[in-house]
């Protein structure tokens, strides 16, 4: 039997283990649906897409890190909200499967957390703070990044190299990136305003600003706004074919335009 084991073919799931994870006191989830080729190609270029081994290795309570921003996540949102792909990518675990593992255990029970499972919140605070403090986007300073584009814009033409980009197209850039780091802070208004400046006084759009823009429209139930800048920014993306843009993003934005006229007309 043994030598029939060793005769048989590693799965490429199971190179990845042994190529990345041999070492790991517990070897991370991976699903089947992953594909590897294009994961592995991340990876090269940016090793954090690795699962560190941090993220394997249980605490006192016989937890898991993604265990307990599992509990917290569970009793955070609705059960038919989608599950992040992070708890596979970065936490390494399966989510439904741990799930039925922490209602086993008592942490969770109908999609809320229970007194003890509350206790670990409370005890493993600093985990949840982390991941939820990860993604906090760093606003930029305007004019120190205009500083920086004007004297690299210099240094080409020093060289004899035209430059390619556009002053107003970085203005609007900083000024997205900034509205986006507002929303994710909560502070709509504010987010609001900086969209709306990046793209009509800049001209600058891109598929994720404008589904941002979206968003806070349909959180204010203004959905003639809604669909009015989905319309705009689609137009935009379709006169400037030439860029790169996200195919995924625009099937979202052409699916909320759809939804945006469906609750405009229920309003009416």
């Amino acid at each position: 039997m043994g030598f029939f084991n060793f005769l048989k073919s590693k799965t490429r799931k199971d190179k990845i283990i042994d190529k990345y994870y041999s070492n790991y006191p517990e070897k991370p989830y991976i699903s089947d649906n992953r594909v590897f080729d294009e994961w592995e190609k991340l990876v090269k270029f940016d090793p954090t897409k690795i699962v560190s081994m941090d993220k394997m290795k249980r605490n006192s309570d016989g937890l898991l890190p993604g265990h307990v921003y599992q509990i917290y996540w569970i009793n955070k949102y609705k059960p038919d909200r989608r599950i992040p792909v992070y708890f596979e990518y970065e936490y390494g675990i399966d989510f439904i499967s741990e799930k039925e593992f922490l209602e086993k255990e008592g942490y969770i029970k109908d999609f809320q957390a229970t007194q003890k499972g509350s206790n670990i919140l409370k005890k493993y605070q600093k985990i949840i703070d982390e991941k939820n403090n990860q993604n906090m986007r760093p606003k930029l300073d305007l004019k120190k990044e205009l500083a920086k584009f004007d004297k690299e814009q210099k240094e080409l033409l020093k060289y004899g190299i035209e430059p390619y980009e556009d002053r107003n197209e970085k203005i609007g850039f900083i000024h997205q990136s900034n509205a986006i780091a507002d929303y994710q802070n909560g502070d709509y208004e504010e987010a609001k305003t900086g969209f709306i400046k990046a793209m009509e006084k800049y001209c600058f759009y891109s598929p994720g600003g404008v589904e941002y823009l979206a968003k806070i429209y349909r959180k204010e139930k203004n959905y003639e706004a809604e669909i009015e800048v989905i319309n705009k920014g689609l137009n935009y993306f379709e006169n400037h074919n030439d860029h790169n843009w996200s195919g995924p993003t625009i099937i979202k934005l052409n699916k909320r335009l759809d939804k945006a006229k469906e609750l405009a007309n229920k309003k009416k």
